[in-house]
């Protein structure tokens, strides 16, 4: 029996890994978020015990832990030191059918304050999540909710009604912030399970990190803490050489201040792809280190810009986030060979991967003065996920093919609604303003027009692609009056 806090010490931790026969599973390997073992042949392994810890297999995407919750990483215990009245923690392990070919639903911040917010979430992401029997799993970056912790339960609920599994893990809205360091993700590890592990589906093995790193009872900054940094050096150890490696965590690497010791860990893996959160905006980084370069994609937010702005015709905030994306998420297609990702807006056709403004057109133009002077016949396209890296080719009536150029600008969207919030026009009775800066967007493209495309009628196509996966079509008509 372990009794007290559960402090680094000489206490060990058994276990059984078996499958459903009962029969021992050797050559497992099991951890506690820092050390890694190896089960014996009959399956039996030992864990030093450590503060705060959760206690999971590493398994190959052939096998799983046996249950039916839907929530993949509460399969995985907490060793409670408010009831550590654990002495052994033993797994079933069952065949699963691996499939190289997967899909994930990349989503940030859903971040629900309240239960307006929650049901907010339950009409506008939620009804496309259950519809959604084709993914591999569901893959959340962090912050569940917004601070109201009282909300894990329902939450819970709803993601195990969705149709395939879910991955969770910690952000900074879901802490005991009152807590100290080491235990600011007690009640997080209560209802969702471990907030540090690692899975595998394919030949891809997703790695969960928890670099939301207290700094008194409510700061935190973005680092990793020492026990992951091992965490992450043991595993690269055990992974075989062609295993290709996610990284994910709730701050961008970007804004990690330890990320190149992260970086020395996962040195020789070559091409490292990053899932993060925290923004409330889409962006993408990539980091360079000893053979190996980690391209970062921030993921923005489902609730997009925390769940405010004007109501559309079913009471739900636009949320507009700063960078022109509106709520939602992404969506990863896995191969052998790589992946490809697109951005799925909450509510909206898949086909709208990005959105297209034409000057010249829109009346309110001449009321936005970021855009009031631009030229008739220039066309500003928002790519959602774009970066510097992303060639955007535009076609017109199927015929012409134009290179968009990289433009900083704000996003039309973004910049009319700033204007009318200055203009007090926003926030209208019942909605919460959103509070645009004046700011340019990195997702923003622009195209000059030929002069025989700025009378009458005509269809526009947009492709945007680069080489680190992104694929993003969308199209749209316009419509020239006479002058």
């Amino acid at each position: 029996m372990i009794t007290g806090l559960l402090l680094a010490s000489a206490l060990m931790l058994g276990g059984v890994v078996h499958t459903e026969d009962g029969k021992g599973k050797k050559g497992i390997a099991v951890s506690n978020g820092d050390t890694i073992v190896m089960t014996d042949k009959k399956g039996r392994f030992s864990l030093p015990v450590i503060e705060d810890m959760s206690v999971f297999p590493i398994l190959d995407g052939g096998w799983a832990v046996a249950g039916e919750s839907r929530l993949g990483n509460a399969a995985f215990p907490f060793i409670d030191p408010e009831n550590p009245d654990k002495s052994d923690v033993d797994f079933t392990i069952v065949k699963r059918k691996g499939n190289d070919r997967f899909s994930v639903n990349v989503i940030g911040d859903v971040q629900v304050g309240d239960v307006q917010e929650l049901d907010y979430a339950a009409r506008s992401l939620f009804p496309e999540l259950m519809e959604d029997s084709v993914a591999a799993f569901n893959l959340w970056l962090g912050d569940l909710v917004n601070n109201n912790l009282s909300l894990y339960p329902q939450l819970r609920s709803m993601m195990e009604m969705l149709p395939v599994r879910s991955w969770t893990m910690v952000g900074n809205h879901d802490r005991d912030v009152d807590s100290v360091r080491t235990r600011q993700t007690a009640s997080f590890s209560r209802v969702f399970g471990a907030p540090v592990y690692a899975f595998t589906e394919g030949n891809v093995t997703f790695i969960v990190l928890n670099n939301v790193y207290g700094d008194g009872a409510r700061s935190y900054k973005g680092r990793l803490d020492d026990r992951q940094l091992r965490f992450v050096d043991n595993l690269m150890k055990i992974l075989p050489a062609d295993r290709r490696v996610v990284i994910t965590a709730h701050i961008p690497l970007a804004h990690t201040s330890n990320r190149d010791e992260l970086m020395s860990k996962l040195r020789g893996r070559g091409d490292v792809l990053a899932l993060t959160g925290h923004m409330h905006a889409v962006s993408r980084y990539f980091h360079k280190g000893d053979d190996v370069t980690v391209h970062e994609l921030v993921g923005g937010a489902a609730c997009g810009f925390w769940w405010v702005g004007e109501k559309d015709w079913d009471g739900i905030p636009s949320a507009l986030m700063q960078c022109g994306t509106p709520k939602g998420y992404f969506k990863f297609d896995f191969t052998p060979s790589g992946y490809e990702f697109r951005y799925k807006a909450s509510s909206q056709d898949p086909s709208r991967q990005a959105s297209i403004w034409i000057s010249g057109i829109d009346t309110i133009q001449a009321h936005v003065p970021e855009f009031k002077d631009v030229q008739r016949g220039d066309m500003f396209i928002t790519v959602y996920g774009g970066c510097d890296s992303t060639t955007v080719v535009a076609t017109l009536d199927g015929v012409e093919r134009f290179d968009a150029v990289k433009e900083k600008a704000m996003d039309p969207n973004v910049a009319r609604v700033r204007e009318f919030n200055l203009e007090k026009i926003y926030p209208t009775r019942h909605s919460r303003r959103n509070p645009f800066r004046r700011m340019t967007s990195p997702q923003v493209w622009r195209v000059t027009l030929p002069e025989k495309y700025r009378d009458g009628t005509h269809r526009v196509d947009v492709e945007a692609s680069d080489s680190y996966g992104l694929r993003c079509r969308t199209s749209r008509m316009f419509s020239y009056s006479d002058r």
